[in-house]
């Protein structure tokens, strides 16, 4: 999505991204590690990753993650725009 974010004003968040953030966040939560999977097919998902080598790390963590886990976010937020600075932990 760097075409998209160096296009953009730098500042607002298009809808497709927070979209798949949001998802992202959501799938996260339920620890619904084949929503993880398939959210990167999506519209808002191929948007956000052409190329979904930076993406399958996430579902790899994730899908090694116990669904006891707590989730938790130490970093969010935007750079330029669209490119979503989340990061996960899982803790037992």
């Amino acid at each position: 999505n760097l075409r998209h974010a160096m296009t953009s004003d730098g500042v607002t968040t298009p809808p497709w991204a927070s979209h798949f953030d949001s998802e992202v966040t959501k799938a996260l939560e339920q620890h619904d590690t084949a929503a993880l999977a398939a959210l990167v097919t999506t519209e808002a998902g191929v948007l956000s990753h052409p190329w979904p080598d930076h993406y399958l790390p996430l579902v790899y963590a994730a899908a090694a993650a116990s669904d006891t886990d707590r989730i938790e976010y130490p970093v969010t937020g935007w750079d330029f725009g669209s490119l979503s600075m989340r990061s996960v932990t899982f803790t037992s």
